[in-house]
């Protein structure tokens, strides 16, 4: 009883299935009763007519043995009219005999009762009667010809043929007997109709030439049926499964005379079937019922024990729902644990889903979504304990805030969620700021006080324009940005989801971009003051077929995303070291070439060794290989970078600090790392003559750089003015549209040939 009360609908379920397994037993012997009771009909049935046919042959075999006596006794020729009145005579004996013939050795009739004009023709020369003729030549027993149609009489006949032999031992004539099909054999529709609904076949065919002596039921008196031969395959295959199912030999089961069930599989004749040999006459009689049938009559007994399972299921149902209302309390609990979060005990995502789902179009409603920000760092530095402390506070002040119409989720982690049916973006606002005011003050866990924040998502559902999962995506999409700015509130805007959707296929064609030859990089020029080409910067760019021209700092962003950079790096490098290298090797000038590298390609362990290795491969100078990094490659880990860089430059590889001013690093910072130039942003060019902070910080990096040897590059130079501001300020390279565009292998060759001949 224990049992059934901890795992109720378990042992339902079991006794159920205990008690399908029963009446499936119960089915399975009904079925194997029913099918039994018609394999014994087919044997019976099969048995009573091989019977019934074999006294019908001996019958009319008997017949042809007194004719035959008769007319051997007498001069056929001579006493012509004698031997027409006997035959007449024998017709007489039975309606199912149609028609007596005396034929000649030659098979050319000499006397037939009744008499037909041209109802005989030679019977040699018939193609349904050479070979059975031929046979009653060589045979002293009555043999059965082929059944086919008589055109003369109308009607199908089946021929029995007699060599009559004189007193000298030499054969004289052959006497046959033509029976009618349908009156000398119609217990074969007969024994089929006395069965409940017409249910079995019954047919002869003869084994000498497989051909049909009495066909199956629905094409008995078919005449054409009786012209097609049996295939010998289909022959072949019926003989090895009788003998496969007796374990006994085509002879054995001849000889035997028993009758052997089987079952056809045929798709036109699934049926069960039932032959036995006449042995005497060569004959197979076989009996068919088709499964259908047999399946019929036991689903027509199937509804009592279908009703008895029934009734059982439903007594035992009652029966265990009884015992089940007992634990519905329990049950109600555990319902409260999967909708509620078990630490905070506020409700959890499976709640906020069937909220959403109740809200039905044109219903209005807004979701909050807080994450707080840095929360991981609590669990890694005091432990879980800390963490779960902290949050069960959140919720605290997070209740204080918040109205009561106001419903408030956890989703998970440090995600919580709200739910109002205001979408006054005003009101919205200032309940975002509420939220963001609860981490003003610090949290205690127990002699600690920890300082954190929380961005804040807004999505705004009105008049049901969203779905309930639209709406989770769209405050998921302006957490994104909220994340990204801390401690901020941010309202889902449209451009989000645009900006998602064209990351998304961004990041999907970029995957293939390389092995469909989409990706390539152009180059552009460097010169110093003078004008002269210093070097080149390798750029990648990239065309979509559908997208179309895609800029770089779209797909750029994605790649790092989705760990797809450092096989973009790895493309840009190879393939600016080979172009370079034939370049060098077509114009004879020598310059160099400055290539970008992610922070990802940096941490690689093998990333010098690989550098190396395509430096070797294309056979460029190391000297003039400049790999450029952004500041930001120095906040993952300041001393292992600065070590890597430190390699790279004892190989002769020259380090490029790129986007200088834009990122981390300070000007302090430049004289500890292993680089070569500095390259300053284009922001810093382009504001330098209108800005004066510009002015002076780009004069400042200018002075320091030339105070520590360092080399320095100003990028996005566009007109005359900047060129003289810097030249003043004393930079050493510049790059940008004022010079040239990046360009094509092509066209760098072409513009590297204007460069020596100037």
């Amino acid at each position: 009883m224990a049992f059934i009360k901890k795992n109720i609908w378990l042992a339902f379920y079991l006794i159920l299935f205990l008690w399908t397994a029963a009446t499936f037993g119960a089915v399975y012997h009904l079925y194997h009763n029913n099918y039994r009771d018609y394999a014994e009909r087919q044997q019976n049935l099969t048995s009573l007519t091989a019977r019934a046919f074999d006294s019908s042959l001996t019958q009319f075999k008997t017949i042809l043995d007194i004719v035959g006596t008769y007319l051997t006794s007498f001069d056929v020729y001579a006493e012509n009219e004698d031997t027409y009145e006997l035959l007449s005579e024998t017709v007489d004996l039975d309606n199912a005999i149609i028609s007596v013939t005396l034929y000649s050795v030659d098979g050319d009739a000499i006397v037939t009762a009744p008499q037909v004009a041209g109802s005989h023709k030679n019977l040699l020369s018939q193609p349904e009667t050479r070979d059975t003729f031929q046979q009653a030549l060589v045979n002293k027993s009555t043999v059965i010809g082929r059944t086919y149609y008589h055109e003369k009489l109308d009607k199908l006949i089946v021929p029995f043929r007699k060599l009559l032999i004189g007193d000298t031992g030499e054969p004289m004539f052959v006497l046959e007997i033509a029976v009618s099909l349908k009156n000398g054999f119609h217990y074969f529709r007969t024994f089929s109709k006395t069965t409940e609904g017409q249910e079995y076949d019954i047919f002869l065919y003869r084994e000498q030439d497989r051909f049909f002596q009495i066909a199956p039921r629905e094409k008995i008196y078919d005449r054409s049926v009786y012209k097609y031969q049996i295939r010998q395959r289909d022959v072949d295959l019926s003989v090895a499964r009788l003998q496969r199912l007796t374990g006994l030999s085509i002879k054995e089961i001849k000889s035997s005379g028993h009758v052997v069930v089987h079952e056809l599989d045929h798709p036109e004749r699934r049926s069960i079937s039932a032959a036995t040999y006449i042995d005497k006459y060569g004959l197979w009689v076989a009996t068919e019922v088709k499964k259908r049938v047999v399946i019929s009559s036991f689903l027509s007994q199937l509804p009592v024990i279908v009703l008895l399972y029934l009734i059982g299921i439903v007594v035992m149902f009652f029966l265990f729902r009884s015992i089940a209302t007992n634990e519905r309390r329990k049950q109600e609990e555990l319902s409260y644990q999967a909708h509620h979060d078990y630490l905070t005990g506020i409700e959890n995502l499976f709640s906020f889903d069937k909220a959403l789902s109740s809200f039905l179009p044109p219903a209005s409603y807004s979701v909050l979504s807080l994450n707080i920000d840095g929360f991981k760092v609590i669990n890694d530095n005091f432990g879980n304990q800390a963490g779960d402390t902290v949050l069960k506070s959140v919720v605290y002040r997070l209740k204080e805030c918040i109205d009561s119409e106001h419903k408030l989720y956890r989703f998970g982690g440090d995600e919580f969620v709200l739910l109002t049916n205001s979408t006054d973006e005003t009101y919205l606002t200032r309940l975002g700021d509420r939220l963001c005011d609860t981490f003003k003050q610090p949290f205690a866990f127990r002699e600690l006080e920890i300082d954190l924040t929380c961005s804040v998502s807004i999505a705004v559902n009105l008049g049901g324009e969203f779905s309930g999962d639209e709406v989770k995506r769209n405050a998921e999409l302006a957490m994104a940005v909220a994340k990204k700015a801390r401690s901020s509130v941010i309202f889902y805007q449209e451009r989000f989801l645009h900006e998602y959707i064209e990351r998304s296929r961004i990041e999907l064609a970029l995957k293939g971009a390389i092995d469909r030859s989409e990706l390539f990089v152009v180059y552009q020029p460097q010169v110093n003051a003078l004008k002269e080409l210093r070097g080149v910067e390798a750029l990648l760019r990239w065309e979509h077929p559908e997208l179309g021209p895609i800029p770089p700092d779209k797909f750029i962003a994605v790649a790092e995303n989705c760990g797809f950079m450092p096989r973009l790096g790895d493309f840009v490098l190879e393939r600016a070291l080979s172009d370079m290298s034939q370049l060098a090797k077509d114009t004879n000038c020598q310059f160099d070439v400055a290539i970008n590298v992610s922070v990802k390609q940096l941490n690689s362990e093998d990333f010098v060794s690989k550098v190396l290795k395509l430096v070797h491969k294309y056979k460029f100078e190391q000297r003039r290989l400049i790999l450029e990094v952004t500041e930001s490659v120095f906040v993952e880990d300041l001393h292992k970078i600065t070590a890597l860089l430190g390699e790279l430059k004892r190989h002769s590889i020259r380090v490029s600090l790129d986007d200088f001013g834009t990122g981390y690093s300070s000007l302090s910072l430049l004289k500890h790392l292993p680089i070569c130039e500095v390259k300053i942003d284009k922001s810093f060019v382009s504001d330098m003559l209108s800005n004066d902070k510009s002015y002076s910080m780009l004069a400042s990096v200018l002075h320091m750089s030339q105070q520590l040897g360092l080399g320095t590059v100003a990028e996005g130079v566009e007109t005359s003015k900047e060129v003289a501001a810097l030249r003043q300020l004393g930079c050493d390279v510049y790059q940008g549209f004022y010079f040239a565009k990046p360009m094509r292998l092509e066209s760098l060759r072409e513009y590297t040939g204007q460069q020596i001949h100037h």
